[in-house]
């Protein structure tokens, strides 16, 4: 009986353990984007709190999980590049504590933000993959065009369609290999890049650091288990017609891949969709046109834009001086 007691106590633990765990597991880092630079040889983190980007609080981080608040060095929280308060661990602090588990404590004032969370740093986000996907679809330089072959079918009703496609070209160095691969969507996980992408393109620049880091990584991680099962065909021409059966509004996610004569690869990705219309009609002929657009580039910076904002500065310096100086010769003139 005294086993029979021992043995069910012990499955109810193991029971209550098992329901606990992933909890534990999902409930790491829920609140946390982490950065990580890896430069000269020297590593840093710098941690984002969800919420607090524009809040002065303070934190603090130890290997020991039970730590009493009162013996902690809290300091005051530094800016990024942008302004966002940040939590930063350097290169000497990581060096410190790298041998155990990091736990991070955060307080807004009196208020307690986070507490003993322990830092998921293997589950950081390099700032050169942030990069990465920032320049995706810009890596590999290629224009919309019409593809000038006419391809001619009679349809059903006995009229003859000539269809014109629109397609892609490769204008990048010519002096290297093109390869790509076209998806026609939906498709499972490529519907979930362009879902992706085009969020990206649309509100990327007014995301808070925190949501960027999230969206960039599900990007990033999506698009790379992707590309590296691309099944590739050779661009023949510099040219990637767009399949005559095309209709509007079709979408393409369409991967490329660039072997200069050093054999070093470059990988890159553009998101179609297409536009079919009429470009005449004429009995008994009719001319299909099937043209190509680029739907999506990532994303919209905040390079572009500041220099958006530094030439309109200069616009408005130039006017004001302009009428400035038409005021004095008025003046000088009524003198």
């Amino acid at each position: 009986m005294k086993n029979l007691k021992i043995k069910l106590a012990g499955g109810i633990i193991l029971f209550i353990l098992l329901i606990i765990t992933p909890l534990l597991v999902f409930a790491t880092n829920e609140k946390l984007q982490i950065i990580c630079i890896n430069e000269n040889a020297q590593t840093e983190y710098i941690v984002y709190v969800q919420d607090m980007a524009d809040k002065n609080f303070k934190y603090a981080v130890s290997n020991d999980v039970n730590s009493n608040e009162l013996n902690l060095n809290f300091i005051n929280a530094v800016e990024d590049d942008e302004g966002n308060k940040v939590a930063l661990i350097d290169n000497g602090k990581y060096e410190q504590l790298k041998n155990g588990d990091i736990y991070l404590w955060v307080k807004d004032g009196d208020t307690k933000v986070l507490t003993a969370e322990k830092l998921n740093l293997t589950d950081s986000f390099e700032k050169s993959k942030m990069s990465e996907v920032e320049n995706t679809t810009k890596r590999i330089e290629t224009k919309v065009i019409e593809i000038e072959e006419k391809n001619e079918e009679v349809n059903e009703d006995g009229v003859k369609v000539t269809i014109k496609t629109g397609g892609l070209e490769i204008a990048d160095s010519k002096d290297a290999t093109y390869y790509f691969e076209r998806t026609k969507l939906p498709a499972e996980k490529y519907s979930t890049l362009m879902e992706l992408a085009e969020k990206i393109n649309t509100q990327y620049e007014d995301m808070q650091m925190y949501e960027r880091i999230e969206i960039s990584k599900e990007f990033y991680n999506l698009y790379t288990e992707l590309i590296q099962k691309a099944k590739w065909t050779e661009v023949q021409d510099m040219k990637i017609p767009q399949p005559n059966d095309a209709q509007d509004g079709d979408q393409y996610v369409v991967f490329l891949k660039k072997v200069d004569a050093d054999g070093e690869e470059t990988l890159d990705a553009k998101l179609l969709t297409s536009a079919r219309r009429d470009e005449e009609e004429k009995e008994p002929e009719r001319t299909e046109t099937v043209v190509t657009k680029e739907t999506a580039k990532l994303p919209i910076t905040y390079d572009s834009i500041a220099l958006i904002v530094i030439f309109a500065v200069i616009i408005i310096a130039l006017i004001l001086v302009f009428i400035r100086m038409k005021k004095l010769n008025k003046n000088s003139g009524n003198d």
